[in-house]
């Protein structure tokens, strides 16, 4: 992908985390001037609502022993 097409994509990217939707409207504008597979995928991203789900285990045990009963 192109330094250009990256930048176009990054766009999109802010304006979407934003919630600017007349900067999504010209990003996305901007990047439909792309190879059609940047934005292709670039939106299939977009509409994707899977998201990836991480979980983390703290350990606890040395601040559970300090507590008093």
């Amino acid at each position: 992908m192109s330094d250009q097409a990256e930048r176009y994509k990054q766009a999109v990217v802010d304006a979407v985390v934003s919630g600017d939707f007349d900067r999504l409207e010209s990003a996305l504008r901007r990047l439909s001037k792309c190879d059609g597979s940047v934005f292709l995928n670039t939106t299939k991203q977009l509409l994707n609502t899977e998201q990836a789900k991480s979980f983390s285990i703290m350990a606890t045990v040395d601040f559970l022993n300090t507590l008093s009963p």
